[in-house]
């Protein structure tokens, strides 16, 4: 008899939980994901840099929805406040100066592109030297500094070496490996500062009509009372006419030394005649309130709800450009952000909640350097002991095109195609791998397993590895658009989004309802 009645039991806590994750995966719908994109996309979020009055409105925005679907805060007032700084170059007091022998000022500008800030404001003053591509190879013999002297010298030199020109190698990247080795193989030689033009053959042809004005525009982001660890030398990059009037004494334009070079693998480093540079590198700190969003729908269990599981997006992106063009960031990440409104409203409305409870984790300043996610596993909204995963959702909405073909920024593009998603993870249960693959049965997903190495770079879910829980990130893959204002709201498959929202729903809620926790046979290495 009891055997039976224990039977009868399980078929009906069974039958609740299927009609609850029914419920909720019904509740998704592709309509209300567009209703919030539309908002959280638009030019009048600008882009909801960190650190801007947008990025403010668009926390303001998600705290105000998940209140109003009656989640409790995970912080006191749903924002986890983060004291902030941010510290760039100071276009105002940076300057770039050229006076004849006597002192006589012939030109001035500010026209020149800090990509990263120096460590405290430097000035420096000598004459230029121009060393060609700065490159020494001691294999063929090869040296652009045979027969000048750098000591004491401001050097002018081009990106990449003679054969990756010829090779085209790097694409639009700069490879900051191989600078570097330069400009320690310079500094050695007592070299005092550093201006960087792209070479004639690179992609990139303004340095200020490219990624890099993003970076040097975005600052670096270090705690409140934190100090900034900079360049130590100033290093500038020039525009190739500026370049050219600064070869002017020699007679030839910085194209003119870049085909002597590449065609005759002769080498052309010249000392600029009648000319001294003075350069200065200022800095500008900001301090500011940053906001992560938290919000908990409370497991049912009265002893399982201290444990939880997180879903995580970071709804920062990266402002606007130089033209006042909104980079609205559609994709990366208001997908992932208005993905987990949708979630958050799937749950909170279940009559039947999971046993343990699901916090979510809107995380800001992911586009700076994955800030709020490391805010938050220091400071978590439930103790990272109890938190079983972590599910991180970075760019979720798009689908393949035929714009989306080659390579961006030196990555293959590799979006997917309707009813496909990569997924992100560090193998760390077989269990959780026979859970997701159920979620993308039930769903019609097909889940592309990447491992764990992300050649776009990180994003939040890794700040969780870095603290030994396991977590998974889902991610539709690199397209045209990626950083760039065409990154739209019209460009968005919300067929699929609602789909991976679906997924992603089942995926937590199965975790989150299991009485036992899955086992996990290799826990990532924490820090």
């Amino acid at each position: 008899m009891k055997k039976a009645f224990l039977i009868i039991l399980s078929l009906i806590l069974i039958n609740i939980n299927s009609r609850a994750q029914k419920e909720g995966l019904a509740s998704i719908k592709k309509e209300n994901l567009k209703s919030h994109m539309e908002f959280f996309a638009s030019d009048e979020m600008k882009g909801r840099e960190f650190g801007t009055d947008a990025n403010e409105i668009a926390a303001l925005y998600l705290k105000t929805n998940i209140q109003r679907m009656g989640l409790k805060p995970g912080a006191g007032d749903y924002f986890q406040h983060m004291p902030i700084a941010m510290v760039k170059s100071s276009v105002k007091e940076s300057y770039l100066r050229v006076s004849d022998d006597s002192g006589r000022l012939l030109s001035s500008t500010d026209s020149i592109l800090q990509i990263l800030p120096v460590t405290t404001a430097l000035e420096a003053e000598g004459r230029l030297v121009f060393a060609g591509f700065g490159y020494e190879d001691s294999t063929s013999g090869y040296s652009d500094l045979k027969g000048i002297d750098v000591k004491d010298k401001i050097v002018m030199l081009m990106t990449r070496t003679p054969e990756m020109a010829k090779n085209n190698v790097a694409g639009d990247m700069i490879m900051f490996q191989v600078e570097m080795e330069k400009i320690e193989r310079l500094m050695q030689k007592g070299a005092k500062a550093f201006i960087f033009v792209f070479d004639p053959g690179h992609i990139v042809k303004d340095p200020f009509n490219s990624i890099y004005y993003g970076i040097s525009k975005e600052g670096q982001v270090v705690a409140g009372d934190g100090k900034y660890q900079g360049f130590p030398f100033i290093l500038d990059f020039i525009r190739s006419p500026l370049a050219d009037k600064l070869l002017a004494p020699t007679g030839k334009t910085i194209k003119q030394y870049y085909d002597e070079i590449v065609t005759s693998g002769k080498t052309a480093a010249v000392e600029i005649p009648g000319i001294m540079l003075s350069l200065k590198s200022a800095l500008e700190r900001t301090e500011f309130d940053g906001k992560n969003v938290l919000g908990i729908v409370e497991g049912s269990d009265p002893i399982l709800k201290n444990e939880c599981i997180v879903y995580t997006a970071h709804f920062d992106h990266v402002g606007e450009n130089a033209k006042g063009e909104v980079y609205n960031g559609a994709d990366d990440d208001a997908s992932g952000s208005v993905a987990l409104l949708e979630l958050a409203k799937a749950f909170s409305s279940l009559k039947t909640r999971p046993l343990r409870s699901v916090v979510f984790a809107w995380v800001n300043g992911e586009e700076k350097g994955l800030i709020g996610s490391e805010y938050y596993v220091k400071n978590p909204a439930i103790p990272l002991e109890k938190t079983l995963l972590d599910i991180n959702l970075d760019m979720v909405g798009r689908t393949w095109t035929p714009a989306d073909t080659g390579k961006f920024y030196g990555m293959d593009m590799d979006v997917t195609k309707p009813g496909e998603v990569l997924m992100y993870t560090k193998h760390e249960s077989s269990e959780l791998m026979k859970m997701i693959n159920s979620s993308a049965v039930l769903t019609s997903m097909k889940v592309i397993d990447k491992g764990d190495d992300i050649e776009a770079g990180g994003s939040d879910h890794e700040s969780f590895w870095a603290k030994g829980v396991p977590a998974v990130m889902f991610h539709t893959g690199i397209h045209a658009d990626v950083h760039q204002v065409s990154d739209d709201e019209a460009k968005i498959d919300y067929d699929k989004m609602e789909q991976i929202t679906k997924m992603v729903f089942h995926l937590g809620y199965t975790v989150a309802n299991r009485r036992e926790r899955f086992v996990v046979e290799k826990r990532p290495e924490e820090e």
